[in-house]
């Protein structure tokens, strides 16, 4: 019977290892989360082509922007003035 026990047991541990390792390995992309652009961009997306502004939201050049955003987050400092500066003279221009 303690054969058997220990059988259970390192089956039990296999599983958990190798479950353990996946889950590791999994490659998450948080680059498909969408979110809401600041309202100071808001009339600038409205003047946009809708090839442009699906390419803005879901294309190559965006995903590798979000994976760098992520990357350099902690390092970089806060840019809220610049981004509703940006933002507004953005959307003055393409009105």
């Amino acid at each position: 019977m303690s054969s058997l026990n220990g059988k259970a047991t390192a089956a039990v541990a296999t599983f958990q290892n190798e479950t353990s390792l996946s889950l590791a390995n999994l490659n998450l992309d948080f680059t498909l989360l969408n979110f809401e652009a600041p309202k100071e961009f808001h009339g600038f997306g409205e003047t946009m082509s809708i090839e442009r502004k699906a390419d803005a939201e879901h294309g190559r050049l965006h995903r590798t922007a979000r994976k760098l955003g992520a990357l350099f987050e902690g390092l970089l400092p806060s840019t809220l003035l610049l981004l509703k500066a940006n933002g507004k003279r953005v959307s003055e221009i393409s009105q």
